[in-house]
């Protein structure tokens, strides 16, 4: 047949529909029939173009793309993940997303506890080095202080007292950024959220006890770290001190 000759001539279709786990295949004829229209002029390929909306409405078989299945105890979740494996299809159960975010999650707080420690030691390094260079900066004033009569004891004391306010205010100031933070974080993960319909969620919590106990855990490594150069100031020589330069 010459392709001039098909033009305005009748067709119909079948669908072939394979069955799961066997060669058999059933075949479903549609009653409509079609014109055609236009022959394509390729040798290579054999295709029929038909309108989206006409295979949707007569070629489109309806199907399900997931389903939800509900078990009375997790006891029994392994052995339905199994039989439904066997028949084929993809499981994916929340209970073990759930504990897989949960081992993510994990891992990052390790992490983070990791470079939180490292960054302790540098920290109570740092103000090590602080102390002992203003130890070296105030030689003469604990010189003349101590021939005025300042005890070993109220020069301890000051160095102390400065040591834990270095800390303490280190730490807050740590925790303005890391809540200032946490909060965009929050915020924009909320933004998203709410775009996309979603519910809104706090990433980042800020425990008031755990706020406290940093603040706290700042002003002891504060006191820590200006033990040695306190101890160190209390014991110095007043005629020593005075002439040092």
């Amino acid at each position: 047949m010459e392709p001039v000759d098909a033009l305005g001539k009748k067709v119909s279709f079948k669908v072939f529909i394979p069955q799961l786990n066997s060669e058999d295949v059933i075949e479903a004829p549609l009653k409509k029939e079609y014109t055609i229209a236009g022959v394509i002029d390729d040798q290579a390929s054999l295709f029929a173009y038909i309108p989206l909306t006409e295979f949707s409405d007569n070629f489109a078989i309806p199907y399900y793309d997931k389903a939800r299945v509900k078990i009375t105890s997790n006891e029994f979740l392994d052995a339905a993940e199994a039989q439904i494996l066997d028949k084929g299809f993809i499981v994916t159960a929340l209970s073990k997303t759930v504990d897989q975010a949960n081992k993510i999650f994990q891992g990052i707080q390790v992490t983070l506890a990791i470079f939180g420690g490292i960054a302790l030691m540098v920290s109570a390094i740092g103000m090590f080095n602080t102390m002992t260079v203003t130890l070296l900066e105030r030689t003469k004033e604990i010189g003349i202080m101590r021939t005025i009569g300042g005890s070993p004891s109220i020069i301890k004391t000051l160095f102390l007292t400065e040591s834990v306010i270095m800390g303490f205010l280190g730490g807050v100031v740590g925790m303005a950024i890391g809540v200032g933070g946490g909060l965009t974080v929050n915020f924009l993960l909320n933004s998203v959220a709410s775009k996309m319909g979603g519910e809104s969620i706090a990433l980042f919590r800020f425990p008031i006890p755990f706020l406290l106990f940093i603040a706290s855990f700042s002003a002891v490594m504060g006191f820590l770290t200006g033990l040695f150069p306190s101890q160190r100031a209390s014991s110095l020589n007043p005629l020593d001190a005075i002439r040092y330069s």
